[in-house]
């Protein structure tokens, strides 16, 4: 499993190694402000992160429209292969 000290957990999160943080392990964190989920096919909706202000879903992120259609307040995006 992982752990909170294992994520170094603050306001933002790298997820881009998938066996520090499991795409399930995001639920965990609904207040993050930064996530880096990059070269992650498996993250495909992040719309629980309300907080979410800066997201990388690039370079094979699973995550699409639909799984950032609810992120309100976001102002920097990074998409795209």
């Amino acid at each position: 499993g992982y752990t909170l000290s294992a994520l170094n957990w603050t306001d933002e999160l790298d997820a881009t190694d998938a066996t520090k943080v499991p795409a399930a392990a995001l639920w965990d964190y609904p207040l993050l402000r930064k996530l880096n989920a990059s070269n992650r096919p498996d993250i495909t909706d992040v719309n629980h992160l309300i907080l979410l202000e800066e997201l990388d879903a690039s370079e094979n992120s699973g995550i699409g429209d639909a799984g950032l259609s609810q992120l309100r307040i976001l102002k920097k995006l990074k998409a795209g292969n």
